[in-house]
């Protein structure tokens, strides 16, 4: 099984990671095979997709136990899949979990037979007059990032 986790602590940009590579996919000509499933947050989104050869989980959600256990829950209906893609919400100070520790237990992205690549994403400060291109070039970077792993082995997708 192959993975692609974005980590990072809240607000870095996990979630939008994603969603690009999501984007980046069905502009590849994938297409959603499970529909969207809700989950805990308004802009995650949860799905499988395929382009008939390949077939991959994408989930945003990983900000609590229900959200790492619905990833879990589909990749039970889904056994077969070549990738997950998903975040991995870093320990942060003030939880009453640990996301990423529990995200690792469930998944198991690093035993043995797996392949995986953590992308880390960045809490992005700045004044007023940067932030907007500062966001824009993080968010450009990650995704630059995701979709050359994406496409090259082992990936190959």
């Amino acid at each position: 099984m192959l993975f692609l986790l974005f980590s990072g602590v809240p607000n870095s940009g996990k979630t939008t990671a994603v969603r690009n590579t999501y984007d980046y996919l069905i502009r590849r000509g994938y297409v959603v095979l499970a529909p969207t499933v809700a989950t805990v947050a308004p802009l995650d989104i949860s799905c499988v997709v395929t382009n008939g050869t390949r077939t991959v989980i994408i989930h945003s959600g990983s900000d609590s136990p229900d959200a790492v256990d619905a990833l879990k829950n589909l990749y039970r209906n889904y056994p077969n899949v070549d990738c997950i893609i998903s975040s991995m919400r870093a320990p942060y100070h003030g939880a009453r979990w640990d996301p990423r520790t529990y995200l690792l237990n469930t998944l198991q992205p690093f035993s043995v037979g797996n392949f995986c690549i953590e992308i880390p994403t960045g809490k992005i400060n700045g004044n007023r007059g940067f932030l907007t291109k500062l966001l824009l070039w993080h968010h450009s970077t990650v995704s630059t990032i995701a979709q050359y792993t994406l496409s090259n082995p082992p990936f190959n997708l």
